[in-house]
């Protein structure tokens, strides 16, 4: 592993982190999406910064701008709005455009498996002070989908700057 792909890494194992965070308290630490700020200069310094970064400036405005507004109508939690920008801020527009219908995609199957795995765990497997995601007629854990399309996205079509 080269020094530039560090980022990516780095990328990976902060979204693991948010992930099981939610999947286990649905909430996601407020550090985290500060930290995936972080890494993405971290990740900007061993790449170098591209004429196109506003791409990414964008991406992540316009994502803090839409889940600070699904966060407003209690369709998501302030964790995963900020998740979104965070995320949101690796991606130039055309990384973007495969994200965003990813997170989608996997939240749905994320729903589905979830529904299907609750249904298979005896109730007191879940009760007092299991993960949250697993209880029965429980929230789905969005920041899961969020996390698990950004992994996906970022190793199949590359984040932005590239690594070279």
């Amino acid at each position: 592993m080269t020094i530039a792909h560090s980022g990516i890494l780095l990328f990976d194992l902060l979204l693991i982190a948010a992930a099981l965070d939610d999947m286990k308290r649905l909430q996601v630490s407020n550090l985290l999406p500060l930290a995936i700020v972080g890494a993405f200069g971290v990740h900007l310094v061993l790449n170098g910064v591209t004429w196109h970064i506003w791409q990414n400036l964008a991406g992540f405005a316009a994502m803090l701008l839409v889940g600070g507004l699904l966060f407003a109508r209690r369709v998501i939690g302030g964790g995963d709005a900020k998740l979104l920008a965070a995320g949101a801020l690796w991606f130039d527009f055309h990384g973007l455009a495969i994200w965003l219908p990813a997170v989608g995609i996997i939240g749905g199957l994320t729903a589905i498996i979830l529904f299907i795995v609750r249904g298979m765990l005896p109730v007191q497997a879940v009760a007092e002070g299991g993960w949250i995601a697993l209880q029965r007629r429980g929230p789905i854990p969005y920041a899961v989908p969020i996390c698990l399309a950004a992994i996906a996205t970022a190793h199949l079509a590359g984040t932005s700057p590239s690594v070279g």
